[in-house]
């Protein structure tokens, strides 16, 4: 297990009893959530890998209670610095990549659905995307 400090400790014990995801607060996770495509840098205090809508809920209103920044990431290819800062980071990439609906018009995915599978999905339902 890696070393958290105290402050560190008490804010991963606080999101895991609200969340059914995954929690990280150790300094490795956290330097390697502070870059993203950019050449930006931004060290974070917790990183969450929610499961569902419930975990994001949760997480947004500690983060209010708290005074914490929420910053949503995908797949971290951003290349403007989008997805860093020094609140919490939400990674959908995990857990949260679903294709929830389809219809002749619209796709809904959840947010961290990668470009490359929701272009496959396309493709083999036969659906035309427009770029």
């Amino acid at each position: 297990m890696p070393y958290l400090t105290p402050q560190q400790a008490r804010l991963r014990d606080d999101i895991r009893g609200l969340v059914k995801g995954e929690v990280r607060c150790d300094e490795l996770t956290l330097q390697l959530y502070s870059t993203d495509a950019s050449l930006l840098q931004c060290r974070p205090q917790a990183v969450v890998w929610p499961r569902s809508v419930d975990d994001v809920v949760a997480c947004v209103g500690y983060a209010r209670e708290e005074s914490f920044s929420i910053h949503a990431r995908g797949a971290g290819t951003g290349m403007v610095g989008d997805s860093l800062g020094s609140g919490i980071v939400l990674d959908f990439s995990r857990f949260m990549t679903r294709i929830m609906d389809q219809t002749a018009d619209s796709v809904t995915v959840q947010p961290g659905i990668s470009y490359h599978y929701f272009a496959i999905h396309l493709y083999f339902s036969n659906s035309v995307w427009i770029n």
